[in-house]
């Protein structure tokens, strides 16, 4: 009796672990681009609020989505209720990838990431850059 309910079970957890693979559970966010010159590129990136009120908030650029020692740019603290954040100057025509860095109650999260790729032909439209969810590996 016991073994016809645990085969529903053992299927419903692993549907349950396979639906919960490890990605970022972090949003993405609108990022909105305008030439500053003819090979720079400012952008500016809107997220979600967070559901708890940060005490600090960084906003990281870089190179790779490991954001590893010198390939990332963090700009911060900004105000920790802030939601969007402008960051000038980046080079035309090079995929860059961000993340949002939230500390409340003692951690830190990643309140959103993704990447873009900056485009000053596409950024004198003024149009909002579609932004890429990018696989976390940890906080």
């Amino acid at each position: 009796m016991i073994g016809r309910f645990l085969v529903p079970l053992a299927i419903v957890l692993g549907v349950f672990v396979y639906m919960h693979d490890g990605r970022s559970k972090a949003a993405t966010a609108s990022v909105t681009q305008t030439c500053a010159t003819a090979d720079s590129v400012n952008v500016t990136i809107d997220w979600p609020p967070p559901a708890i009120a940060p005490q600090e908030t960084w906003v990281d650029v870089g190179l790779t989505s490991a954001f590893t020692a010198g390939t990332f740019r963090g700009n911060g603290p900004i105000v920790p209720t802030q939601t969007s954040a402008s960051i000038g100057s980046l080079p035309d025509g090079v995929k860059l990838y961000y993340r949002i860095n939230t500390r409340s109650q003692g951690s830190w999260r990643v309140q959103a990431s993704g990447s873009f790729t900056t485009d000053c032909a596409t950024a004198a439209k003024a149009k909002p850059t579609a932004a890429v969810d990018v696989i976390s590996s940890g906080s």
